[in-house]
């Protein structure tokens, strides 16, 4: 596999010339909401990113390419989660090209996104210096 980019390897390796199992992702970009007590804008999420990272200090709705609204009980509100308070998920954005966050609680808040990539593959150099 041909990278031309070095940055897009992943710097260690096993022995093996496998990547180190917990270190899949390499840093992308950060990205910070306000959320208020009812509804947030939206932001655009770096096309770069095949991963976000995401952590909230308030109970807050989640949703890609879409309108900010609270939805009635009852009704399925597509491309969305509900991301509980103090909480990291790790999803893939699936493409998204805009995010909104909800706020469902009185408080206002913080959403906290780490946008990461996967590495493409391992840094052949680094293999070859423990040989």
């Amino acid at each position: 596999m041909a990278v031309a980019d070095t940055r897009e390897l992943y710097p260690l390796a096993t022995p093996g010339g496998e990547a180190i199992p917990y270190d899949v992702f390499r840093a992308n970009s950060f990205l910070r909401v306000s959320i208020t007590t009812v509804v947030s804008g939206s932001i655009t999420i770096p096309t770069s990113a095949d991963f976000l990272i995401m952590f909230c200090d308030v109970p807050c709705i989640v949703r890609f390419n879409a309108v900010a609204s609270i939805p009635a009980s009852g009704v399925e509100l597509l491309s969305a989660f509900a991301l509980p308070a103090n909480t990291i998920w790790t999803i893939d954005h699936n493409a998204a090209l805009s995010l909104t966050a909800i706020g469902v609680s009185a408080t206002a808040g913080v959403l906290y996104i780490n946008t990461v990539k996967k590495w493409k593959d391992v840094h052949k150099a680094s293999l070859a210096n423990r040989m």
